[in-house]
């Protein structure tokens, strides 16, 4: 039977029937009034209620403490006061508030001696001297709702590493270590599959979580990563984002380069722009898989992909309904830094613009282009607003500039923009002139960059890395993280080229011939359209798509195509197990890794929107 415990929150009517006034004189005098100030997150009874996050008012009086014994200087003590009022009151734990903090440029040594000097407890409480061994940054350990204590996975220095101290088991939960959680899963009767799955998409839908309208098809089953597969991944998006950043300085730097994207030419006074900003790829999610061992990408979705805000969301939902229903301890598990704090991606946009301008972006703008892509759209709306910056939901056509080089939108300068659009459609559509000038003259803080959004994120992006005739473009280190990491790549076209073999053969004819080997594509589609994989495809088929991709220059890839994993998996919604694929997708925020995405299908093409789902993927701590 399942345990059906439920997430616990402390309410504030103690704040409206006046007990706690005694005891927080802001109250008292008027200084506060929002009950939110001591709300905070804890417990079921079985933990003794063990409080889960930190409570605004000890926040204020930890930073008015250490401005005044000198700690911090009254900016930085003003900063992390507003970052703190910024998040949601079960969101506002030590770990995530000095991430922020790091990110907004308070100094690292600031940062250590506040942190160690403030113990989690009473509001009223005088001590600042206590020192905590969790304290040292970057991995402070800090409450987590539904979780206890965590590390952060944030190295400091180097690769990335999943190494971290076990923290005590939460109270009364199962332990589980490793692939164990996957056996409770999978042995769970069909009714109580059926009800946690049931409970998981309840929770995701009241959190906002939809997928076009439907339940979001989460599956309560994970995927679980070593440590080692996790490392390995993560190091390799690493060194991929920075091959992506190489081919944007190429692309600037080389006319040859620039020719090889002839559908862009219309827009390289745009594309070609250096506005400063770096990096150039700011937010991406390689889409691959692990084969043997190494990280292959079949995609690099720089064209600011869904799940920034979402992803983390599912996780920390998907690992609260389960350490409850079932009754597990989940600390063997590392959680990702966008699960540690979901406003991330919101923080690290902001200080993206700090870094470029030594400014706090004073106003922001999430764009569209006629309402197309409205994932996500509001809630990164409403975390920059809730950050402290004057947000609007905009279309690009809607934009001008100012004489002085101003963007302007309803007559109002915009500081920070970020797109959710289709990036093609943008640079073809006259009305949004004015917008893409803008971008280009670096007037506007632009998010990704257009290079990025359109030739980064372009599938032929990968055939220009795999093509042997820019291969000298790179050295041998570079060269190395091509060939392993990414698949023989090609655009459709005739002519002689390098086969996967290593021979050189007529590209039509070869693809005529090896269909079983290969996967064929649009080079700038998503959601699987278009997409013929010819190992699944009869010989017929796979002819009529190559001709039409023969008849339409550069506007076709063609890959090795990659086998991804299989699994025995049960529907999001309960039911009999099916034989799911699945790949690994990894989000980088600004250079730095963010979370993992697994998403599984019943058909060769996989896509969550049919016939697929989400697997929540966790990673097992390292051995030691």
């Amino acid at each position: 039977m399942l345990q059906h415990g439920r997430p616990a929150r402390r309410g504030t009517g103690g704040l409206r029937d006046g007990r706690y006034r005694a005891r927080l004189p802001p109250y008292r005098d008027g200084t506060l009034t929002d009950d939110d100030e001591v709300a905070v997150a804890h417990g079921d009874a079985g933990s003794g209620y063990q409080t889960l996050s930190v409570p605004m008012v000890t926040i204020r009086h930890a930073a008015g403490l250490a401005r005044a014994e000198g700690v911090l200087g009254p900016d930085s003590a003003g900063t992390l006061v507003r970052l703190a009022k910024s998040l949601f009151y079960a969101d506002r734990h030590w770990t995530s508030l000095a991430e922020q903090a790091r990110q907004a440029g308070i100094p690292r040594d600031q940062l250590e001696d506040w942190v160690a000097s403030w113990p989690p407890g009473n509001p009223t409480s005088n001590a600042t001297t206590h020192s905590k061994p969790w304290t040292r940054l970057p991995g402070i350990q800090g409450p987590f709702p539904g979780r206890g204590a965590r590390l952060s996975n944030r190295p400091t220095t180097g690769r990335s590493s999943y190494a971290r101290k076990r923290p005590e088991p939460a109270s009364g939960g199962v332990h589980v270590a490793g692939k164990e959680i996957l056996g409770i899963i999978d042995d769970l009767p069909a009714e109580d599959f059926t009800a946690l799955a049931d409970r998981l998409g309840t929770e995701l839908w009241n959190a906002g979580v939809h997928f076009e309208g439907r339940p979001y098809p989460a599956s309560p089953r994970p995927l679980v990563l070593s440590a080692e597969e996790a490392a390995a991944v993560t190091d390799a998006a690493r060194d991929l984002h920075a091959l992506l950043e190489r081919v944007a300085a190429l692309y600037r730097e080389h006319a040859d380069v620039r020719e090889f994207f002839p559908r862009y030419a219309h827009a390289e006074h745009w594309l070609a722009a250096d506005t400063g900003t770096r990096p150039d790829v700011f937010v991406c999610r390689f889409d691959g898989a692990l084969v043997d061992g190494r990280f292959r990408i079949m995609e690099t979705n720089t064209a600011c992909p869904g799940g920034v805000i979402q992803n983390g969301i599912v996780h920390r939902r998907w690992a609260q309904a389960v350490s409850e229903e079932l009754g597990l301890d989940l600390t063997p598990f590392t959680d990702p830094p966008q699960a540690q704090d979901t406003g991330l991606f919101v923080r690290r946009l902001v200080a993206l613009h700090e870094r470029k301008t030594g400014r706090f972006p004073e106003s922001a703008a999430v764009v569209q282009l006629r309402g197309k892509y409205a994932n996500e759209v509001d809630w990164i709306s409403e975390g920059l607003t809730a950050a402290g910056v004057e947000t609007e939901i905009a279309d690009a056509r809607s934009f001008v500039r100012s004489r002085e080089g101003t963007v302007l939108l309803d007559g109002r300068r915009i500081d920070l923009a970020y797109n959710k659009l289709d990036q093609v459609d943008l640079i073809r559509t006259p009305e949004a002139v004015a917008y893409l000038d803008a971008a280009a003259a670096g007037d506007v803080t632009f998010v990704n960059g257009l290079l990025a959004q359109c030739v980064l994120n372009d599938k032929s992006v990968l055939a220009l890395l795999t093509d042997e005739r820019f291969r000298t473009l790179f050295g041998p280190a570079v060269q190395d993280v091509i060939d392993r990491h990414i698949p023989w790549t090609r655009r459709v076209s005739s002519g002689a080229t390098t086969v996967p073999d290593g021979t050189r053969h007529d590209l039509a004819a070869y693809l005529r011939k090896d269909r079983a080997r290969l996967i064929m594509k649009p080079a700038d589609k998503t959601r699987g359209e278009g997409v013929v994989i010819g190992p699944f495809t009869d010989q017929p088929v796979w002819e009529a798509a190559l001709d039409t991709a023969l008849a339409a220059p550069d506007t076709y890839v063609v890959q090795r195509y990659l086998p991804l994993a299989a699994s025995d998996l049960r529907p999001y919604s309960g039911g009999r197990r099916c034989r799911m694929t699945h790949g690994i997708d990894t989000y980088l925020f600004d250079g730095d890794f963010a979370a993992f995405q697994c998403r599984a299908s019943l058909d060769p093409v996989v896509n969550i929107g049919k016939r697929g789902m989400l697997l929540p993927v966790v990673v097992e701590e390292a051995r030691a």
